[in-house]
């Protein structure tokens, strides 16, 4: 149950490799070799020159399975989330009001916990609506993508515009302001990136 890697040349081969050896670990249930983060790290930067469309479909397959906050902080392990989410990386450290217990990234990661659990049975929090939901959530957003898949993206962007629209006042209020108008044009912006359909996006 150990991922490891066979040829040290097999990122630099295919840079997808990369995001695959995470969707390996994250739907296998796979420990990942040190060595494998370590070399992994160094050719991260490599998935930028990867055909947009291999790079969805690794994230979107590693998104439709259960597990997505994991996922999220094996990419952050590897060097992969500043390379494919960079906006989502920028979360990290990014203070919230009082009433939040994380900064903006953690707060992110307890948020794709929620929505899996969600997922897991959406029953449990909307019994009175549970054949439509299961219905709905069985039919693909565009003929690939799966609803479950599409979700937890939407989850893992839903607050990538709070960095820009932080703002304290002279009270020392914390507030992010128009962050759900802004963060919506950086979705589309990073939907564009990887070519996501219009449907998903």
């Amino acid at each position: 149950r150990w991922l490891r890697l066979v040829s040290h040349g097999g990122f630099r081969a295919d840079p997808v490799r990369l995001l695959r050896a995470a969707r390996f670990a994250q739907t296998h249930g796979l420990v990942v070799d040190e060595e494998l983060v370590r070399i992994a790290r160094g050719d991260a930067h490599l998935v930028a020159a990867a055909a947009p469309e291999r790079v969805l479909a690794e994230v979107m397959a590693t998104l439709d399975v259960d597990g997505a906050a994991t996922a999220a902080r094996l990419w952050e392990e590897l060097g992969l989330l500043a390379q494919v989410f960079p906006e989502v990386a920028a979360l990290a450290g990014v203070r919230q009001s009082t009433s939040h217990r994380h900064d903006v990234y953690g707060h992110t990661l307890e948020a794709l916990d929620h929505i899996d659990e969600l997922l897991r049975n959406p029953a449990d929090r909307f019994p009175e609506a549970a054949a439509v939901l299961g219905e709905r959530l069985r039919r693909p957003v565009d003929g690939v993508t799966t609803r479950r898949a599409a979700l937890r993206l939407a989850v893992l962007v839903h607050d990538i515009a709070k960095p820009q629209t932080r703002h304290i006042d002279e009270r020392g209020r914390l507030s992010f302001w128009g962050h759900e108008l802004q963060g919506a044009a950086m979705a589309r912006r990073i939907c564009g990136r990887l070519r996501c359909s219009t449907a998903l996006t």
